[in-house]
């Protein structure tokens, strides 16, 4: 298994993690990820399906955003942000709060104007309120704040970057690594063993994240255990 260090400051673009998992086997380096051979294009998959786990799989703050919702008389449904994968939490209002809740279970509430209790997931890009906003509502609150978390942006061109903390760049590497040997036919315990590895590295890296942000509730939303005996690279 190689030994990786995160020797850099900031985090690498899309090319030099290619090139990181091609010098770790041995490879000759690329000078461009575009229109690149299937094994090539494969790394660059694996690193980008990296940053997705990363991201669904940390409960973390890194993926949490806010953004105002203008509301409108007698109108229910609203666009989601642009970077918007799900919801983070309820929406709160100074009277108290619009419960989030299931599209299955939302079908039958009512639809005549009034003030939001609760709200959902009207088709992958929109918010559905129930009732809608009448004139009163709108007066008294023109803006509800949307807390959601963030899907993740994926690496595509060459000087794209990870919208990753650095903690997660060992992460990365070694998910190019293990896909080039998967398309390179290595043995399955070797490639085995790299996955068990890249599991525990990734409750080292959110540990230390959580950790150094201060964020010891994000640990508990994630199920990681405050302290771990994994070491990372």
């Amino acid at each position: 298994m190689p030994i990786l260090q995160s020797i850099v400051q900031n985090m690498p673009n899309l090319l030099a993690l290619v090139n990181f998992a091609l010098d770790e086997c041995k490879q000759q380096r690329v000078k461009t990820v575009a229109n690149a051979k299937p094994t090539i294009n494969a790394i660059v998959n694996g690193i980008n399906d990296a940053i997705i786990e990363i991201y669904v799989r940390g409960k973390w703050k890194h993926r949490e955003a806010a953004q105002a919702i203008t509301m409108a008389e007698g109108v229910s449904d609203y666009p989601v942000p642009s970077d918007f994968a799900s919801i983070w939490k309820d929406i709160e209002i100074p009277s108290g709060v619009i419960f989030y809740i299931d599209p299955a279970g939302f079908n039958s509430k009512p639809v005549v104007p009034g003030s939001p209790t609760c709200f959902t997931m009207a088709d992958p890009g929109h918010l559905r309120f129930s009732p809608a906003p009448d004139a009163t509502f709108v007066v008294k609150l023109p803006q509800l704040m949307l807390n959601y978390y963030r899907r993740p942006v994926l690496v595509v061109n060459d000087l794209d970057v990870p919208n990753l903390p650095m903690e997660f760049l060992d992460l990365l590497k070694l998910r190019g690594i293990i896909t080039w040997k998967k398309q390179n036919e290595f043995s399955p315990m070797d490639i085995q063993n790299d996955q068990q590895h890249w599991e525990q590295l990734f409750t080292t890296k959110l540990t230390s994240y959580l950790g150094r942000a201060g964020k010891r509730q994000g640990l508990k939303l994630a199920g990681i255990p405050s302290r771990t005996s994994y070491r990372g690279f």
